[in-house]
């Protein structure tokens, strides 16, 4: 799956229009700054990214969304679960 892939996925969870293109750029950008976000966290993406992999960047490009119009919100519990999950799987496979 490709970043237009998580795009058209980030737009449903976002409740914007699938055709509606004005927010693309800045969606993109989004996306791209997750994947940044997520490898600095320590975690390896695969190419192509998996199932779990592409959840997890829509999801945080979706959080990075949302808390630009509410700069108080905290990062969801489930996305910082997602993140804590593979990155101790990614390290117990090294560790093997």
């Amino acid at each position: 799956m490709t970043n237009a892939d998580i795009l058209t996925i980030l737009k449903s969870d976002l409740d914007i229009a699938a055709t509606s293109t004005t927010k693309d750029a800045l969606l993109n950008n989004l996306i791209t700054l997750s994947i940044s976000a997520i490898t600095r966290e320590g975690i390896t993406l695969t190419d192509p990214l998996t199932t779990e992999e592409r959840t997890l960047v829509e999801m945080y490009a979706a959080f990075l969304y949302r808390k630009r119009k509410e700069s108080t919100q905290t990062m969801p519990n489930s996305l910082r679960f997602m993140l804590n999950n593979m990155l101790l799987q990614q390290k117990a496979r090294v560790q093997e």
